[in-house]
């Protein structure tokens, strides 16, 4: 715009700055004076109008400077926003992963909906709920003090790893939930997260506990029914309710005791140190009704309670190494199995109870228990 602005000014203003205009002949001091008048009016001009360009190029120039800055900066703090987005969105699922480790995910979908807030009893009911035709399975190993006062404690975190990392690579395989490990204890669920899930909201009152009934009652067409006292007027009533109760207990408890019987055989292949035996485990199993939730705000633990869990962590604690612990219950819906019956034995909490074994051979198999 400069170049063109000058070129046009000197070109259209040339001839005049250099022409003779003869305004009167016979005075030629006139027409030197008229001359050098307009040779002056058109060399100030022209400085006057270089000026003007030389000033708006630097305009523009200074203008182009501060909106190409406006760009980058804009460009820089989109690039930054993008960026921050993508890391805030890679944490969120690095955190909801981490969460869903942790926790069941329909807790997690749950607190996240609320915004992680468990602050109140009407928050904690939203992620809490009532199941029933839940099989739990405690699982311990009966000489862990022995030899973990004589060993450093990298060696037995090492061994524990080992052991319970194997129960974990099972859990898919076998549909179980592993609910916690609390230092040589190993628990886990059927019928919580996985398996046949029926289940109610705490705040619901279609919970029927009624349906219950069934617990205490063994299967009178099972093949041990004579052995374990168990006469046809205890089979429990053929309604939809209890029906489906029913079909949902008997499949938890198979899925947990082909879990009970596999993890018995893969402790087996890990050795305890300073001991140098194969690992021996004793697992307790029942099932029955529970109720699941968090406690607390802070390092949240998905938990689960009621009587079920008291008597499956009775059966592992009254049972024996190579052994599966059980109830009446268990016998009733997994009758197949070469179910032992031992003397009555006093539990704590439970009083004078008739418990089972199933005792689990190092190729997996499961034999007649013994005390």
């Amino acid at each position: 715009v400069f170049v063109i602005g000058i070129t046009t000014y000197f070109a259209a203003t040339f001839d005049v700055a250099t022409s003779t205009v003869n305004l009167n002949s016979e005075n030629e001091l006139v027409s030197e004076l008229d001359r050098l008048l307009t040779t002056s009016l058109y060399t100030s001009t022209a400085h006057f109008v270089i000026f003007i360009h030389i000033a708006m190029l630097a305009s523009s120039y200074m203008h182009e400077r501060a909106s190409r800055k406006r760009f980058f900066q804009r460009l820089m703090i989109t690039y930054q926003q993008d960026k921050i987005i993508s890391s805030k969105v890679k944490h969120g699922k690095l955190q909801k992963e981490l969460l869903f480790n942790m926790l069941p995910p329909r807790v997690v979908n749950q607190l996240e909906e609320q915004g992680y807030d468990t602050g109140s009893w009407e928050q904690l009911k939203v992620v809490s709920a009532r199941h029933q035709g839940v099989s739990i399975l405690f699982a311990d190993i009966p000489n862990f003090q022995e030899f973990a006062s004589a060993a450093e404690p990298s060696y037995i975190m090492e061994y524990l790893n080992e052991v319970f990392e194997s129960f974990d690579n099972l859990c898919d395989l076998y549909d179980v939930y592993k609910v916690e490990t609390v230092a040589d204890s190993y628990v886990a669920a059927v019928g919580i997260v996985t398996g046949a899930i029926l289940d109610r909201k705490i705040s619901m009152s279609t919970y029927n506990e009624d349906l219950l009934d069934w617990e205490s009652k063994a299967d009178p067409r099972s093949p041990n029914a004579k052995e374990f006292g168990v006469s046809g007027s205890t089979l429990m009533s053929s309604s939809s309710g209890n029906s489906k109760l029913r079909e949902a207990g008997q499949s938890n408890t198979e899925s947990m005791i082909a879990f009970a019987k596999a993890i018995v055989q893969e402790a087996h292949l890990v050795t305890q140190p300073v001991l140098n035996t194969p690992t021996e485990i004793r697992v307790g199993v029942h099932t029955g009704s529970c109720m699941s939730g968090i406690v607390g705000s802070q390092n949240l633990r998905y938990c689960l309670f009621g009587d079920t869990m008291n008597t499956a962590a009775r059966m592992q604690q009254n049972g024996l190494p190579g052994c599966i612990h059980t109830t009446r219950e268990v016998v009733g819906l997994a009758p197949e199995h070469s179910w032992a019956a031992r003397h009555q034995i006093f539990v704590k909490g439970k009083g004078s109870m008739q418990t089972y074994l199933l005792r689990v051979t190092k190729d997996g198999t499961s034999d007649v228990g013994s005390e």
